[in-house]
């Protein structure tokens, strides 16, 4: 079944209309799955992350129209506590990179379209 959800949502992802909505049951395969993920750990109530919502769909998309192969994910930490837990999420927003199954590093920069695709480019040149 997490599979399925997770082939249908990188549908919606490739098609250039959203950020990949993940949970505990899909996480790990989506890390496994693609070689270069960047995850959102939010919470709903958090100002940051609300503040952080269209600028994190806008550079998705920004990614999508120049081909970058980055997938933009995000997970609500309230409602996925096991993968709150497992990643050590103490934080929101907490935006970590992922790379051929593996976590690379917490992302550090400032939030802006910008800057969330230079990241992205910066990293897939090391694929």
């Amino acid at each position: 079944m997490a599979k399925v959800g997770i082939f249908a949502v990188f549908i919606t992802v490739c098609l250039g209309q959203s950020v990949m909505i993940l949970t505990d049951d899909t996480l790990d395969d989506a890390i496994a799955k693609f070689p270069s993920i960047l995850v959102d750990f939010y919470a709903p109530w958090c100002g940051h992350c609300k503040k952080l919502t269209p600028i994190y769909e806008d550079t998705a998309l920004a990614l999508h129209d120049i081909g970058a192969h980055t997938v933009l994910a995000k997970l609500d930490v309230t409602s996925n506590v096991e993968s709150k837990n497992e990643w050590k999420i103490k934080g929101y927003p907490s935006i970590l990179y992922y790379q051929n199954g593996h976590l690379v590093e917490k992302y550090k920069g400032k939030r802006t379209v910008e800057k969330f695709v230079a990241y992205v480019l910066d990293k897939e040149a090391s694929l």
